[in-house]
């Protein structure tokens, strides 16, 4: 069996059986790469791979061309340009990979694959600057990520070297469609219903296992050992009970408004009661007096469930505890962090009672009360209902989106003073994945006359991506709890009406024995008086 060819591109002086020679191959009949590889079990495995990554691809492509940018891209300008080139790249390298395989092997093809694998290495920076913003949980997700991009870089540096290695290229290909893979594999969690809490995590994990084996059968493991490696780190350099090593824990959602801090918005569509926003409450009191009323109904609760000892103090040992067992490090990590501010502004403002055999600071109700703002309790958004479904009626496109901007501002809009804190809006933005610094920032560039609160005016006008994001989150509660009303209604009439048969089948068999045990009586009765006429008979005789 012939050496396969060494041609000029030789990189580490390592050759694959798929390196065509160039314009050498032309003369042999050979004219694209397609004709000069050679079909082993590697290479029709990997070819597997980049056929289905095709097609995750153009589902991809299909996605992006018809849904809204998720805002977290979009409030800032830099994201939004970086996001513009991510996308443009990404579109050209998705192309570019199976063209160039049946293009005919020459000095036009090698400039094309250089012009892509450096196209890629763009990709890939683009990429690394949206690292610190990623989905799912950060402290795996980051260190994944970068993982990724580097080998991605890497790959795009071999191709370059090697540009008429058709087995480099399918690897670079593989490797690029690992995002689309996760999105492909989240889209299938979700119609299982599986990995509700994590499924961007798992998603991206199940995603690289099927493209890196192409780089070669230990990458996965390397990107596993090098996750580990950053985690344990991470934990030597913060500290296990550090609340920026606790929020890493947390897994961020690419809807912020799927969970309990919004949920009961829409329960009116099935007719919830309680604590509904929808409820139309007591009118002999105020409305400050039954906000803090249903507030205190909601954290009074929580409160003594966190403090175990009760002894009406919360420490962070104990706070910590409870987030864990929720399943919720975030909510330790925001509270934590609030406490360091309070200490180092003025700890004697918020804290002051300590336990004696304690170092720790604790809190009070009150400030619990005040730490769990606009994270914790619900309000009321007075017909919302009534509100979307005019918003659905409109025709004219101006005043809809006045009204959805409105709406969305309403809901953030948690104290009901019209306006929004930094509180209010970073539990919409750090949900997304922003870091703090950077939603400061956000707030502070877009907060125009500097006064801490965000206006109705200033959060329309920059604010676009996110509440028009969030209006359509809330449409499809809304719909969707709307179903579950139609759903519960069938459900109920189809129970009343199986309970009615099922009685009317019991009455009429009720019925039936009645009357057969009256029959029985009846007969019984008859012979009694038959025998007592044949008696008295027999006695006359007598």
């Amino acid at each position: 069996m012939a050496a396969a060819p060494i041609n000029k591109y030789g990189y580490l002086d390592r050759e694959t059986h798929d390196c065509i020679v160039g314009i050498e191959q032309v003369k042999t009949g050979i004219t694209n790469m397609w004709g000069a590889a050679t079909y082993d079990a590697l290479l029709i495995q990997i070819l597997l791979v980049a056929f289905f990554s095709f097609l995750t691809n153009m589902f991809m492509l299909q996605y992006y061309a018809t849904h809204v940018q998720h805002p977290k891209f979009c409030i800032r300008w830099q994201r939004r340009w970086c996001l513009y080139i991510h996308m443009l790249t990404g579109t050209i390298e998705i192309f570019t990979g199976p063209i160039v395989s049946f293009l005919i092997v020459g000095p036009e093809v090698e400039y094309v694959v250089k012009a892509n694998a450096i196209i890629s290495i763009v990709h890939a920076a683009t990429a690394l600057y949206q690292v610190p913003i990623v989905f799912g949980v950060h402290i795996f997700m980051q260190p994944a990520y970068l993982i990724l991009i580097t080998i991605k870089v890497a790959c795009a540096v071999n191709v370059y070297l090697n540009p008429f290695c058709y087995l480099r290229i399918l690897v670079l290909y593989n490797v690029l469609s690992t995002y689309s893979w996760c999105r492909v594999l989240i889209l299938i969690f979700a119609k299982l219903k599986i990995f509700p809490g994590s499924s961007y995590s798992v998603g991206i994990a199940s995603a690289g296992a099927v493209t890196l084996t192409s780089a070669g059968p230990a990458v996965s493991l390397w990107m596993l050992l090098g996750c580990i490696i950053y985690i344990w780190v991470l934990r030597l350099l913060y500290g296990k009970d550090n609340w920026k090593f606790q929020h890493l824990l947390g897994e961020s959602s690419s809807n912020p408004f799927d969970n309990s801090a919004f949920e009961s918005l829409f329960k009116e569509a099935h007719g919830s009661g309680g604590l509904c926003p929808f409820a139309p409450g007591d009118t002999k009191r105020s409305e400050e007096d039954q906000t803090n009323t249903e507030r205190d109904m909601l954290l009074r609760p929580l409160f003594h469930q966190i403090d175990v000892n009760g002894d009406g103090l919360l420490t962070l040992s104990e706070l910590k505890q409870f987030a864990l067992n929720v399943k919720q490090p975030k909510l330790y990590s925001t509270i934590v962090k609030s406490f360091h501010s309070d200490v180092d502004q003025d700890s004697s403002a918020f804290f002051g009672k300590k336990r004696p055999s304690e170092v720790e600071p604790t809190i009070d109700y009150d400030r619990f009360r005040q730490l769990a703002q606009g994270t914790v309790h619900n309000h009321k958004v007075p017909g919302l209902v009534d509100r979307m479904n005019e918003i659905k009626l409109m025709s004219n496109s101006e005043k809809k989106d006045e009204n959805k901007a409105k709406l969305v501002f309403d809901i953030i809009d948690r104290e009901v003073n019209g306006f929004l804190s930094m509180q209010e809006l970073g539990v919409v933005l750090i949900e997304f994945g922003l870091p703090y610094g950077e939603v400061k920032e956000v707030f502070r560039s877009f907060d125009s006359n500097h006064d801490g609160k965000l206006e109705y005016n200033e959060f329309k006008t920059n604010f676009r991506p996110l509440w028009r994001y969030a209006y359509n989150v809330f449409e499809k509660r809304l719909e969707s709890e709307k179903e579950l009303s139609r759903r519960s209604v069938r459900v109920a009439d189809y129970t009343r009406n199986m309970l009615d048969e099922e009685r009317e089948v019991y009455l009429a068999d009720a019925r039936k024995k009645s009357k057969i045990k009256r029959e029985r009586e009846a007969q019984r009765e008859s012979q009694g008086n038959a025998r007592l006429h044949l008696s008295t008979g027999f006695k006359k005789k007598i």
